[in-house]
């Protein structure tokens, strides 16, 4: 898919979140091209995602809530092979 100039794709949205990812562990002396830190980083998000499932089931927040914190948890577990 092309997008334009002021338009940004999935791709190109999941190519930025993966050269942030990469920023950010970089700045800890990590990079998500190590699999074994790519490995906990995947683990985490699945972790984070039980505490919204969690928050559901204690009402913190509503369905529609953590079903798109969800996604976007779980989804950024696809930028991690872009790095």
């Amino acid at each position: 898919m092309t997008t334009g100039p002021d338009q940004t794709g999935p791709d190109e949205g999941l190519r930025r979140l993966a050269e942030h990812l990469e920023l950010t562990y970089n700045e800890a002396d990590q990079t998500l091209t190590d699999p074994r830190t790519a490995a906990a980083f995947r683990t985490a998000m699945d972790w984070a995602v039980q505490v919204m499932a969690g928050a559901r089931a204690q009402d913190l927040i509503g369905d529609e809530q953590r079903k798109a914190l969800a996604a976007l948890l779980t989804g950024s577990k696809e930028a991690v092979p872009l790095v």
